[in-house]
């Protein structure tokens, strides 16, 4: 007995050694080859004393600024942006809604306008063009931007964490862009929680007099900023006493690289329920957590199949915390004020209602488990604070005449079709194909705005 415990000690104690020579070893690496470091560390965050924390440029798949771009332009005809679910987290850049959307555009732009820039760009003149005797071109050509300047270009101005005033305090540098369009992301699922973080970050940094619940927004933003101007730094702030993003597990390169792994994995086999023998394999090792995390529900109804981790989620949107009730306060007036400004520049401003995997999937999931005992209460909780947090939200934008688009059933939509909007794994984000519908959806609001003009 006590040499197995001996050899038991042993292996644990070489299991570690082994752990923190692999760590040392790829942290060595990082240090010397940055290359790796940005693939790995692909949310990493500097403090920033507006919006608390700045995605790190030059990471994996962000541009100069640190978002999800190719790269920063001069000039954008459409700005998104949102928070986790706009920035595309775990899925590829192109994926990202915004940046098929930036495709959607492109395929639009009438065929002389992509002719006239690729003969600017060899500088030479528009060569003119041959139309057949008698024939007049009159079919239907959606563009957000002047003819024959250049090729449409979405810029996505979003990062994980982020919210609604997050995206008014980056207004200025949207409009930087001079864009003809703003599309504001507001998700349901935890955005109110992140708005009220922020107004709370200014108040325990001391630049702001009264807590998040005790003032307006404009207030709140007017104090701020004046307080900044006189003399708060980023070097006068304790950053050690406000949590940023990217701490614990997530610091770790072992953690990074084993992350990096299953988001690849994911993303080939978790995208839409697959019966292929790798995608069963995916599944069914991805099912294993919910053995010791009985707050996991595995949903399966022989078509689409997911995962849903209700517990977190139902937190994060019960206005019954007073957390909650005033970072939707504060995110429906960040909203308004977009929207004011946007219209004293003559530009277009839309929010668009992201909803909870949870909503998008609640019709098949009552229709799948006839005995609503058996839905776990958590999830029945979600879809009832979500239905408060929209008609409260809906409301609140009808009244202030701020245009809106609810993604609800488009997403819904890619089922009938055999397509599921939502990964099959435990994750929250939209898969490809949601992505592919909220961009639609939007692409359609854009059109449509341009027709009107």
């Amino acid at each position: 007995m006590i040499k197995l415990a001996k050899r038991f000690v042993l292996v644990c104690i070489a299991i570690m050694i082994a752990v923190a020579t692999a760590e040392l070893g790829l942290r060595l690496v990082c240090r010397v080859y940055s290359p790796v470091n940005n693939l790995l560390s692909t949310h990493e965050v500097i403090p920033d004393l507006i919006l608390k924390f700045r995605p790190r440029p030059g990471m994996a798949g962000l541009d100069e600024l640190g978002f999800p771009n190719a790269g920063v332009v001069e000039k954008a005809d459409v700005v998104c942006m949102g928070d986790s679910q706009c920035f595309g987290y775990r899925v590829r850049p192109p994926d990202a809604w915004p940046r098929q959307l930036e495709a959607l555009i492109a395929q639009a732009q009438p065929a002389d306008e992509q002719i006239a820039y690729a003969w600017s760009k060899l500088g030479l003149p528009k060569p003119r063009s041959v139309q057949p005797a008698g024939v007049i071109d009159t079919a239907p050509r959606p563009r957000i931007h002047s003819a024959g300047a250049r090729p449409p270009t979405v810029y996505n101005m979003s990062f994980p964490m982020y919210s609604p005033l997050h995206s008014l305090r980056l207004l200025d540098e949207a409009y930087g862009l001079n864009p003809e369009v703003i599309v504001a992301a507001f998700y349901l699922g935890n955005d109110s929680h992140d708005s009220y973080t922020l107004v709370d970050f200014y108040h325990r940094t001391g630049r702001l007099s009264k807590s998040p619940c005790q003032v307006g927004l404009r207030d709140a933003i007017v104090e701020v900023d004046r307080n900044d101007s006189a003399r708060s730094t980023p070097e006068n702030i304790d950053w050690s006493k406000h949590r940023l993003p990217g701490g614990g597990l997530s610091s770790y390169k072992l953690f990074q690289i084993i992350s990096l792994i299953y988001t690849n994995c994911e993303y080939q086999f978790g995208e839409t329920p697959s019966r292929t023998l790798s995608g069963k394999v995916f599944w069914e090792l991805i099912q294993i957590p919910s053995f010791f995390m009985p707050q996991q529900w595995v949903f399966d109804d022989g078509r689409f199949r997911t995962i849903f981790d209700s517990k977190f989620r139902v937190d994060m949107m019960n206005l019954e915390y007073r957390t909650v009730r005033c970072g939707l306060r504060l995110s429906l007036e960040a909203l308004n004020l977009m929207a004011k400004r946007s219209k004293e520049r003559n530009t277009e401003f839309v929010v668009l209602i992201l909803p909870t995997k949870q909503m998008v999937f609640s019709e098949l999931v009552q229709n799948h488990v006839k005995d609503s005992s058996k839905i776990p209460d958590t999830f029945l909780a979600v879809l009832k604070n979500e239905k408060i947090l929209k008609e409260k939200t809906i409301t609140y934008l009808t009244k202030n005449g701020i245009r809106y688009l609810d993604p609800v059933p488009v997403l819904r939509s890619c089922f009938e079709k055999g397509a599921q909007p939502f990964k099959v794994s435990v994750d929250d984000h939209p898969s490809v194909v949601g992505h592919a519908a909220l961009a639609n959806l939007v692409f359609n609001e854009i059109t449509n705005l341009r027709d009107r003009k």
